[in-house]
């Protein structure tokens, strides 16, 4: 079951899930907040797109990484892949109106 720990993250509060043991769930809540971090610094870098453009980017592509154990490393892939799509994007716009 997921549910948003009050006062923990903005946008990614409802990836949160309860579970029995606390060391996960505190790896869970520390993965959260540094999709939030992601989020913001990625809708700093393209402030053309529109924010939920961003988080439905980020959130799509940490999506890819559901039910892999190893958690270690995940918010550092989910920002390169999502900065990559995002700059696609962007430049394919580019491209249409240029």
């Amino acid at each position: 079951m997921w549910s948003a720990t009050p006062g923990i993250t903005r946008l990614f509060g409802p990836l949160i899930r309860d579970c029995e043991c606390n060391s996960e769930r505190v790896r869970t809540e520390d993965e959260a907040r540094a999709l939030d971090d992601i989020t913001a610094r990625l809708s700093a870098l393209f402030p053309q797109l529109p924010a939920h453009r961003v988080t439905d980017v980020v959130r799509a592509v940490h999506r890819e990484f559901d039910g892999r154990p190893i958690r270690d490393f995940v918010p550092v892939l989910v920002e390169r892949s999502a900065r990559e799509q995002l700059t696609n994007g962007v430049r394919g716009a580019a491209a249409v109106v240029g």
